[in-house]
C-alpha cells in the first residue's frame, strides 16, 4: 500500500500545483484528475490498480488526517527532544508519538515524504 500511498500524493500534488488550472478546478473534475494521474503513476511504476473517485478521496482524508497528525510529533520532537533520548531514538520518536495518541500504526511515510517536500 505504501507505493500507493506515495502515488495518491504524488497525483494530488500535481493537479493542485496546476498553475493552468490553478484554484478554480470544480472539486469534481479535481478528483477526476487526481484519479487520471493516480492511475497513470501506478502504471509507471507497473502496479495494475483501479480506484474509484470515492475510494480516492475517502483514503486521501485519511492520509492526509494522518501526516497532518506526524507532522506535528515530529515538530515537537524537534522543538525539544524527550529528556534523555539517544540520537538513534529520536528518528523514532515521532512515529511512537502518533501512535501513542490512539492513532493506529504510522503507515503514511512514503506519503509524508512527498507532502514535505510540497509543504502541504
Amino acid at each position: 500500500m505504501g507505493i500507493q500511498n506515495k502515488n495518491l500524493t504524488k497525483a494530488w500534488v500535481y493537479v493542485s500545483e496546476d498553475i493552468i488550472k490553478s484554484n478554480n478546478q470544480q472539486l469534481d473534475v479535481f478528483w477526476e484528475l487526481v484519479l487520471d494521474a493516480f492511475h497513470e503513476f501506478c502504471q509507471e511504476d507497473g502496479e495494475r490498480v483501479e480506484r474509484t473517485v470515492s475510494s480516492l478521496k475517502n483514503h486521501w482524508s485519511d492520509m492526509n488526517r494522518g501526516c497532518k497528525v506526524y507532522g506535528t510529533c515530529l515538530k515537537s520532537v524537534m522543538q525539544g527532544p524527550i529528556s534523555g533520548m539517544q540520537q538513534e531514538n529520536l528518528d523514532g520518536a515521532p512515529k511512537m508519538m502518533y501512535e501513542a495518541r490512539g492513532k493506529g500504526k504510522w503507515s503514511y511515510k512514503d506519503a509524508y515524504e512527498v507532502l514535505s517536500v510540497h509543504q502541504y
